[in-house]
């Protein structure tokens, strides 16, 4: 009977670990899906802050090619 309650000792407190962990798994992994969002959103904000760039570059080129043709 000791033997007995010994055990079940045991896997309560080693599904109390489980649980723990499993619980401190899942935040990580939901603090790891916010970074990657917020990756995700950096990047997207990067592409269209360059786009934004390379059309402004472009306009420029115009206005000096423009600029050439007047003496």
């Amino acid at each position: 009977m000791v033997n007995q309650t010994n055990e079940i000792t045991w896997f309560k407190n080693e599904l109390e670990r489980v649980r723990k962990d499993l619980d401190l798994q899942t935040d990580e992994t939901q603090l790891l899906q916010m970074e990657n969002i917020r990756l995700i959103e950096t990047e997207q904000s990067h592409k269209k802050l360059v786009g934004k760039l390379y059309r402004e570059i472009d306009e420029l080129k115009k206005e000096a090619k423009e600029m050439l043709n007047y003496p």
